[in-house]
């Protein structure tokens, strides 16, 4: 158990070094989308923005709120907009840090007697590339992979010892993070499953399960949850609201139509070969949404001159590890196992699942190269983790003690020489 402990602190300490790299080497300005625009319009005019006044400002607005207090108040002790840009960019590494803490605590928990398989867990969750990209930068995507994985923390606790103060908690937590982002709405779906349980079967309780003081105490916050999105539409009279219904700076995009979208293809020795954003690549959805889970696909941050091997090597870890994911899941299925599984795995897989079909829906929407973002995915990396644990837990090779740990020193080398590789190889750097 101490040599386990050790080497998860190991695992931990350099998921930390990567993401605190990354923050420092990065600069403010770099992020995929400018959301220091509407985080300086609540600096400036202490009040919400219209949905159309900025490219963000149709966002919920919770992280705005925080990272405007975190500017002004960075602003008055620096003397600096750089500096107090810096504090604001600091809180989604400060968020990674602690989210990959949880994710850790979460593994180990879930798979409690078996330890190599918590340091490979482990170490795939400290090195995704971009879980760190995300780390790095200015938006409020962060925020809403931390409130979830919390939800998920608190949703196991109150599954195994169900309490008022943990069903209240998932609550707030799930309202929150629909305060976030329009698709934290999804997370709403975890306590909405324990109070429709309730409903559907007997109560612990006595009277009526659904008119208990904590249920609803508890659908009053969700209400709260969904409170944004009815003020948007009530605004703009269009229901989960867009910055492209006001400013529609991708249309030129590719592939630009449904019709020209690639669903049914997986492209990767034409990404092998051309690595970044290319025509060989750019409308095949699951090709644009496996690269820019494993690499820069869009060249945010590093120089369009980068060794093809750099973006290779994740790409192919990255293949292996979806391969053991798919062989370890039908193995299960083959051996009827998932039908064992407790009825909160499978109702965090379908969670998982919905964050899943976010950008498959939202290119359906805007058929763009840009709505095929691995970032929507992110905030379920915590259940993803989890489900990958079911399926590596069926091969049988990763029980070998010195298997397990070549896995964990590959996966670590890759990410860290990854990281490195990024922050001396940065765009703007000479």
């Amino acid at each position: 158990m101490r040599r386990t402990n050790g080497m998860l602190g190991s695992i931990f300490a350099i998921g930390v070094l990567m993401r605190l790299l990354l923050f420092v080497y990065n600069r403010v300005e770099n992020s995929y989308d400018n959301h220091l625009e509407p985080i300086l319009y609540y600096v400036e005019h202490q009040q919400r923005p219209a949905p159309d006044a900025c490219w963000q400002c149709y966002q919920p607005p919770l992280y705005y709120v925080v990272a405007a207090s975190v500017y002004e108040g960075a602003l008055r002790v620096t003397k600096s907009t750089y500096r107090a840009g810096k504090a604001v960019q600091g809180i989604n590494t400060v968020l990674s840090v602690a989210t990959l803490a949880l994710i850790i605590l979460l593994i180990k928990k879930r798979f409690p007697n078996q330890p190599l398989l918590v340091m490979v867990l482990a170490a795939v969750a400290a090195v995704l590339p971009r879980d760190i990209y995300a780390s790095a930068i200015i938006s409020n995507d962060y925020l809403l992979v931390f409130l979830t994985t919390c939800s998920v923390w608190v949703y196991l606790r109150h599954v195994a010892r169900p309490a008022t103060g943990s069903l209240v908690g998932l609550c707030v937590l799930a309202a929150t993070s629909a305060l976030t982002k329009q698709h934290g709405l999804l997370v709403l779906l975890l306590p909405g499953s324990i109070l429709l349980r309730r409903a559907l079967q007997r109560s612990p309780f006595q009277g009526r399960p659904l008119l208990q003081p904590a249920v609803l105490l508890s659908l009053l916050i969700l209400g709260l949850g969904l409170s944004d999105e009815l003020w948007k539409y009530q605004q703009t009279q269009v229901l989960l609201v867009s910055n492209q219904h006001f400013f529609p700076m991708t249309d030129k995009q590719p592939p630009g139509s449904v019709r020209l979208l690639d669903l049914h293809s997986f492209r990767l020795p034409a990404l092998l070969r051309h690595p970044a954003l290319s025509e060989a690549t750019n409308s095949s959805y699951w090709t644009v949404l496996f690269a820019n889970t494993w690499f820069d696909y869009e060249l945010l941050f590093v120089k369009p001159q980068f060794s093809r091997a750099f973006a290779g090597i994740p790409y192919v870890y990255g293949v292996g590890l979806l391969c053991c994911f798919i062989w370890g899941a039908l193995h299960a299925l083959t051996n009827r196992r998932l039908r064992s599984l407790p009825w909160a795995t499978v109702t965090l897989a379908c969670v998982a699942g919905c964050f899943f079909l976010v950008p498959l829906l939202q290119t359906l929407r805007l058929p763009y190269f840009s709505s095929m973002k691995s970032q929507f995915i992110l905030p379920a990396s915590c259940v993803w983790v989890l489900l990958l644990g079911y399926a590596l837990r069926e091969i049988k090779l990763l029980r070998v003690p010195a298997v397990a740990y070549s896995v964990v020193a590959l996966t670590v080398g890759i990410g860290f020489g990854h990281v490195v590789y990024l922050v001396t190889h940065l765009r703007w750097l000479p």
